[in-house]
């Protein structure tokens, strides 16, 4: 279950959100019920990948977040004009995408202070 990984690694390759999740997706076989449990929580077995429980709007709104960042907004008009909601979630995107990319940074400094002995 390594889709977050995977689908950063196809964006590097291109800007294309929705692309780079279906390289990703094909990739890793995603689309495919294995034998052994792919991923287990609390007990309960998924024999696919996670990614496909998530909610169909999800790709989309990750397009708006990747466009957000570029000074793109969502609909026509100014920021006041723009949906409440759709604000709320593309903020909570921009907050996981922080968070992870922390955990990421803290994962990446573990690793080189055991390298370096420290």
């Amino acid at each position: 279950m390594n889709c977050a990984r995977a689908i950063s690694e196809e964006t590097k390759k291109t800007k294309r959100y929705a692309e780079a999740v279906s390289r990703a997706r094909l990739r890793f076989g995603c689309n495919t019920i294995s034998a052994k449990p792919k991923v287990e929580i609390d007990g309960v077995s998924f024999y696919t990948c996670l990614c496909n429980f998530k909610h169909p709007l999800f790709d989309l709104y990750l397009e708006l977040s990747e466009r957000l960042e570029q000074g793109i907004l969502p609909e026509t008009g100014s920021i006041l004009d723009q949906s409440a909601r759709t604000m709320e979630a593309l903020r909570l995107l921009r907050r996981l995408k922080i968070e992870a990319q922390v955990q990421e940074q803290k994962e990446a400094n573990i690793k080189s202070n055991k390298k370096h002995g420290r």
